[in-house]
């Protein structure tokens, strides 16, 4: 990532840096933070051959590898922005490149479950220090590849995780249940306008993290809510501190979905590209990455490349009952519900494919539907009532499947002249409930292979 303000971390003459004990270099490229020092020991207790790297002050660090091979660390920095900001400035001098906080967190909303694990999308900056380095409208958001990874690591898991907006601040005791008078005054505005919960890091984390090039992101367990009934045993209390082993244990579950998704950061590229021949003729493969923004990129420069025919290949869900699990399905049209070719062309143009690439799909099988393109994917899931009825509008409209990047494929590419088409393999059928037990995507790239290289 671009790195906007220097690293003022400075190494003392022995080496390392003065608040962490790290040195250049001696950083994992993904380091989870939590708070506590204590934390970080039992967090690096999760890893592959975890080592103990330094520990000053309240900033414990441990190195090793996720499950899967990824290097990984754990480092604490203490509670707030301060601290927060320094372990930034260090961990980023010492080689990392991404910063997953890990913690705890209190329910703004009355319905917080003690336990549940809350994703950050952004923080209201009710702190101090973010505003020493950017002005009050700068957002404080999370790298969405961050949040992507942690929502799929989640989901791996089978967490029902929440992914939502935090509230950041400095006076821990002034937004911490039943500690001072008119909290519910003070916290009323955050509640109606759908904070999920409240720390003391994000905000920093978030903004400083953008500037200096690292991706950042929060995963935290909810202790439950500052607003529960008050008719419980001990209403003072959040409802994850009356059993400790439960917290510990939930704590772990956010340290694990954290660890899959620091695998996740670092297996993401967004732009991959082998070149090959196959049936005897020049080949390109392309990853562009997720959604509208990185396909309209992909074509405009395979365009200045050269290129002049491109076939998408990807996964996706049906929408109609009658769609096999299996099924290769070609886009024969897209619902242009994201917002990359607004800003191309006005919304009338239509997204539609080459027809000759169309047609050679056709001819080996494929069967062709419209495909409804937007950029919020989980927003059209039938996971939630929310998501069920966005589906059922384009479902009685007749589109036959939902992705996330075809409409700017059709609507960049015949802008360029260059010919696409777009196809899928149906995983899933979101009316059925029906999914692809073995996905066969041998079958997916062979199928467009024959169609850009067999006449």
């Amino acid at each position: 990532m671009k790195q906007y303000l220097p690293t003022p971390a400075a190494a003392g003459a022995d080496g390392s840096f003065p608040a962490t004990g790290l040195a250049a270099g001696q950083s994992a490229p993904c380091v989870l933070l939590p708070g506590d020092p204590h934390r970080s020991k039992i967090i690096s207790d999760l890893f592959r051959d975890a080592e103990f790297t330094a520990h000053r002050g309240t900033y414990a660090t441990y190195t090793g590898h996720t499950p899967g091979g990824a290097p990984i660390g754990v480092t604490s920095s203490g509670m707030g922005c301060s601290c927060v900001a320094t372990a930034m400035e260090e961990l980023k001098a010492a080689g990392a490149e991404t910063v997953i906080r890990v913690g705890t967190c209190g329910g703004v909303q009355p319905w917080m479950q003690p336990g549940r694990l809350v994703i950050a999308s952004g923080c209201v900056r009710g702190e101090g220090a973010s505003y020493e380095i950017v002005p009050p409208e700068f957002p404080a958001v999370a790298d969405p590849l961050v949040v992507a990874a942690l929502m799929q690591a989640a989901q791996e898991a089978g967490e029902d995780a929440l992914v939502g907006l935090y509230r950041s601040h400095d006076s821990f005791y002034m937004e911490s249940k039943a500690a001072h008078p008119g909290l519910r005054e003070r916290m009323q505005k955050w509640s109606d306008t759908n904070v999920l919960v409240v720390e003391n890091e994000s905000g920093m984390l978030f903004t400083y993290g953008h500037l200096l090039g690292l991706r950042t992101g929060t995963i935290c367990v909810a202790l439950g809510s500052m607003f529960a009934d008050s008719t419980q045993e001990a209403p003072e209390v959040y409802g994850a501190y009356a059993d400790p082993e439960f917290l510990a244990n939930r704590v772990k579950a956010a340290s694990r979905v954290a660890i899959r998704a620091a695998e996740k950061v670092g297996e993401y590229r967004e732009y991959v590209t082998y070149t090959g021949t196959m049936f005897g003729k020049p080949l390109s493969v392309m990853s562009c990455g997720f959604g509208c923004m990185p396909m309209a990129i992909a074509v405009e420069e395979l365009h200045h490349l050269g290129v002049e025919e491109i076939i998408k290949i990807a996964c996706c869900p049906a929408l109609q009952p009658e769609t096999a699990v299996g099924a290769l399905l070609v886009a024969s049209g897209a619902v242009r519900g994201e917002g990359a070719t607004r800003e191309y062309i006005d919304i009338s143009y239509p997204a539609a494919p080459d027809m000759t690439l169309l047609a050679k799909l056709l001819k080996r099988g494929a069967e062709y539907g419209i495909f409804r393109s937007h950029d919020c994917l989980t927003l059209e899931t039938p996971r939630t009532e929310f998501g069920r009825e966005r589906l059922a509008r384009w479902q009685a409209l007749g589109a036959a499947a939902v992705d996330g990047e075809t409409s700017a494929l059709y609507v960049v590419s015949s802008i360029l002249k260059v010919r696409a088409a777009s196809l899928a393999l149906v995983t899933e059928n979101y009316a059925t409930g029906a999914r692809l037990e073995a996905p066969a995507e041998e079958r997916l790239f062979r199928l467009a292979a024959e169609a850009l290289l067999c006449r």
